[in-house]
């Protein structure tokens, strides 16, 4: 009776002893990736909101992995988890069945700016968002902004006369848009203006 005992006691241990190990590797694993940055400031409820959602989302890509809208929504909430490895991955698997995917267009373009920091990729990413919204005002400054970090003031110059062209109506032109386009312009002229100056 008294092994039989022990035994009915080892079994449960021995289960939480391989599941503290393996929580303990995931997070090891995690803390190597330089790309897993979680929010700290993040509230409790919160995250635990974004891992519930993230849980069912990749149940339902286990069972279809053609669910169109589990792909995004799963990059979603390991985007917003930190995970921005995981997060890149989800997104680039939907863009290759949808490639007009404008969320993980985005969503792709703000990591590489803003996490990665590797603005080339980013502007890749943006300049594709901006061909399907070329009227589009967040768009063009996002545009301008990333291709400018990339070092690249000819294509965000050729991108905010595109837009100018699209949204200035020429008999009556509105004030509001006529000053935004003229700050976007001065942030090109201004990173020429440092290029030209460092050349000297």
């Amino acid at each position: 009776k008294l092994t039989k005992n022990m035994n009915t006691i080892k079994k449960p241990l021995f289960a939480i002893i391989t599941l503290g190990i393996l929580t303990l590797t995931l997070l090891s694993a995690c803390s190597k990736d330089p790309l897993y940055r979680p929010d700290s400031n993040m509230p409790q409820e919160l995250k635990e909101q974004h891992e519930t959602a993230l849980e069912e989302k990749l149940t339902i890509l286990e069972e279809n992995l053609n669910d169109g809208d589990a792909r995004p929504q799963t990059a979603f909430h390991y985007q917003m988890l930190g995970d921005y490895s995981n997060a890149i991955k989800y997104y680039k698997w939907t863009l290759e069945y949808d490639p007009t995917h404008v969320v993980s267009l985005n969503n792709l373009a703000d990591i590489y700016e803003t996490v990665v920091e590797d603005y080339e990729t980013a502007a890749e990413y943006i300049k594709k968002l901006y061909t399907l919204k070329p009227d589009d005002k967040e768009a063009i400054s996002d545009t301008v902004r990333i291709l400018l970090k990339a070092g690249n003031p000819t294509n965000a110059d050729e991108a905010l006369q595109n837009y100018k062209k699209l949204v200035i109506n020429s008999e009556n032109p509105d004030p509001a848009q006529k000053e935004f386009i003229k700050s976007l312009k001065d942030q090109i002229n201004n990173f020429m203006n440092a290029r030209n100056a460092i050349k000297k």
